[in-house]
């Protein structure tokens, strides 16, 4: 009888394990934040009732196996965080991965994992990699890798908890034009994951490839799970800098007055969801840009659903100013330049952002045209700062919304790169990349 592995989280490394588990015969099931993963289950780590959900979905001991591919941290040297922040950084992945192992161990609070099942977590070499920029990676996967040694050893009802602790995955690396040294192919790393699955280990931490050493200089893009991060020249190095020095935030006042349909009480709970995932994906943005030099951002959400007006809510929350005195971080990427991308099936939204300082860098309505152009869209609105576009699905000629966003991405890319705000395979600096939890795992 095949056996039915859950598998928590997507992208490269989680595609590649759900390819080979189901080569192996075993069943798979997914459980995803990402709707756009079209998950067997919607699963958000963070939130311990998110969690106990799954139970609502599975039937009690359905599943035979774990394996978790999500959490993510926070960059940045540690001059770059306050209380709340690396509050929120440990909750993203060491308390929510360790929680949720817990959680289903323990069998009281869920109740899908058999007795003698496995759970097998991604940690991640930047435990063990010295470097300024990455005390908070470093301090999830510390935290993860003793927690799996220990917590291994006799765990209730025979459950094994083991670790995967990957180096950089290859193809983000050859994909931003970046050195393959010390990196491992994402079908490499997740072959990793099936002895620990299916075998008889437990309390165990198994590397994916060997992480070289890291020289970075503090001036350095990233890319993470979410969307694409660049390394600017130095004037824009140089204004990262003053942000760190307590730069005032900006007055962002690109937005418009609440659509009253958006005010209305039946709007209430998907505003909320709204207002979430924006303010999720601006601390992330944030955190990159701590980093220094990362000034713009290309990612895509799904919670809009395609309507512009949410999709402008939902930039509203990326950019507004992070408030310290929350106990949950949102938003604060607000002096980050950004594309954000929704489809629906009608349609692929798309908006153009652009803080004031950088007006004189790039013009918000000639980098949205140049994207959307390359599948007949309309610029809507636009103007410097902001601006609106859609694109029509037409099935006869082959566009829906879905497929063309990634090449919506691409194309925005290669408009920054082609005005020397992106890294180019053929960049002669000697800086290295930091990726995020995905592609290196964080």
């Amino acid at each position: 009888m095949a056996q039915t592995v859950l598998v928590v989280g997507g992208g490269n490394i989680g595609g590649e394990v759900i390819r080979q588990l189901k080569e192996k015969g075993a069943t798979v099931k997914l459980a995803s934040f990402d709707a756009a993963d079209k998950p067997d289950a919607n699963l958000d780590i963070c939130d311990v009732e998110s969690v106990k959900k799954l139970d609502t979905v599975f039937d009690k001991g359905s599943i035979d196996h774990v394996v978790v591919c999500c959490g993510a941290s926070i960059f940045g040297p540690i001059g770059s965080f306050d209380s709340g922040k690396w509050s929120q950084g440990l909750k993203n992945k060491l308390e929510a991965v360790s929680r949720l192992v817990v959680m289903l161990t323990n069998n009281e609070e869920v109740h899908i994992l058999k007795d003698g099942g496995s759970i097998t977590v991604t940690a991640g070499q930047l435990s063990r990699t010295v470097g300024k920029l990455w005390p908070g990676i470093a301090a999830n996967n510390a935290g993860l890798e003793a927690f799996v040694r220990c917590a291994g050893l006799d765990a209730p009802r025979g459950v094994r908890i083991n670790a995967v602790s990957p180096a950089m995955i290859r193809e983000t690396a050859v994909k931003s034009g970046q050195s393959i040294e010390g990196t491992i192919p994402a079908a490499d790393c997740a072959a990793h994951f099936l002895p620990l699955v299916f075998g008889t280990q437990t309390g165990q931490v198994v590397d994916a490839g060997q992480q070289v050493g890291l020289t970075k200089s503090h001036h350095a893009g990233m890319k993470d799970q979410h969307g694409e991060g660049y390394k600017g020249d130095a004037p824009a190095a140089a204004e990262a800098d003053k942000a760190e020095e307590g730069e005032p935030y900006p007055d962002i006042t690109y937005g418009a007055a609440v659509p009253e349909k958006l005010s209305s009480s039946k709007m209430e709970k998907k505003m909320k969801k709204i207002i979430k995932e924006g303010g999720k994906r601006g601390v992330e943005i944030e955190g990159a840009a701590d980093m220094g030099g990362l000034q713009f951002f290309c990612t895509s959400v799904d919670e809009p659903e395609g309507d512009m007006a949410l999709l402008g809510m939902c930039m509203d929350a990326m950019n507004a100013e992070s408030d310290p005195t929350e106990e949950e971080r949102k938003g604060g990427s607000g002096r980050i330049g950004k594309m954000i991308f929704s489809a629906c099936a009608e349609h692929l939204a798309v908006l153009a952002y652009v803080p004031e300082a950088l007006k004189d860098s790039i013009d918000a309505r000639e980098w949205l045209k140049k994207v959307i152009d390359t599948f007949g869209g309309e610029v809507v609105e636009g103007s410097t700062l902001l601006a609106k576009g859609i694109v029509k699905a037409d099935a006869d000629k082959g566009k829906f919304p879905l497929k063309m966003k990634e090449p919506c991405i691409t194309e925005a890319i290669a408009y920054l790169k082609a005005k020397g705000l992106f890294p180019d395979k053929d960049d002669d600096s000697d800086d290295d990349y930091v990726f995020g939890d995905d592609d290196f795992p964080s």
